[in-house]
């Protein structure tokens, strides 16, 4: 499941709720530090939580088409 901002606020608690329920996250965020801080959070507290970073930022076509490329040329995204 892809989350957008995942870092904080709202859409970080929903993060952590779909991790307690097993689901694969792919958590972006414009700033990686953020990001490892928030992916730390969900796994000390859902230790077997399968969560993959990509920094993303959703103002940026750039990124956007990297986060794409990627994503097409793999398949899918794994952690």
């Amino acid at each position: 499941m892809l989350v957008t901002g995942a870092n904080s606020g709202i859409v970080f608690e929903t993060s952590l709720a779909l991790a307690k329920k097993g689901a694969q996250l792919i958590m972006t965020s414009r700033d990686q530090q953020k990001a490892d801080v928030a992916k730390g959070r969900v796994t000390r507290i859902v230790p077997t939580a399968r969560i993959m970073l990509v920094t993303l930022d959703l103002a940026d076509l750039d990124s956007l088409r990297k986060f794409h490329l990627n994503r097409s040329a793999s398949g899918r995204l794994t952690h």
